[in-house]
């Protein structure tokens, strides 16, 4: 009786965006790549080792891509066009977006698979969606102190307001971090009596 994989079945996490590549249209803005007339390589590495690179040029129509992707074994060239869609924003601006070529729906960002394609074309997840809910209150704590120039931890007083900060804006970040650190408490003892 109870050989490997006989038992209860154990819930498996799925993938998250963290595990996928990714390419982010502000990030490629911000590095002037949308700009650029000629090719641009974009690499990921891990343990300083690079991993994976695509080659990008943007045009008026999209971002076209052009990778290899290994398949057991089996070296195949992938050439693609993400095209890009525009909405309107307040005040008469317009936001660029990628449209994902399987669903159409406008996303900033693109996961590399096979082909690169939206989150939700994927089934992928956010990290944070696997979090205790005390511990996204944490992060969300840590984030407020990290705004005022503080790397301490969620029991250390609230630090003093950085020189040139409006006291509105601190007053805020402080309410923020009171109700933060309340929540922290009543849930980390919910969890405890569980």
């Amino acid at each position: 009786m109870g050989g490997a994989g006989s038992g209860r079945y154990s819930f498996c996490r799925a993938t998250t965006t963290n595990d996928m590549l990714d390419i982010d249209l502000a990030w490629l803005r911000k590095q002037g790549i949308l700009e650029r007339p000629y090719w641009s390589t974009l690499t990921w590495s891990r343990g300083g080792q690079t991993h994976s690179s695509v080659c990008v040029i943007a045009s008026p129509a999209g971002l076209l891509l052009s990778y290899t992707l290994t398949d057991r074994g089996e070296k195949k060239s992938i050439t693609e066009t993400i095209p890009f869609s525009c909405t309107d924003t307040q005040f008469n601006g317009r936001r660029q977006w990628f449209q994902c070529p399987s669903c159409r729906k406008n996303c900033r960002v693109i996961y590399g698979g096979e082909y690169f394609r939206c989150r939700l074309c994927y089934g992928l997840k956010y990290e944070s969606q696997y979090e205790k809910s005390f511990s996204r209150v944490t992060d969300r704590a840590l984030k407020i102190r990290r705004k005022l120039d503080d790397y301490g931890c969620i029991d250390d007083p609230f630090p003093e307001k950085p020189k040139g900060m409006h006291w509105k804006t601190y007053n805020r970040l402080r309410a923020d971090y009171e109700c933060g650190v309340e929540d922290w408490g009543r849930l980390c003892l919910q969890w405890l009596r569980r």
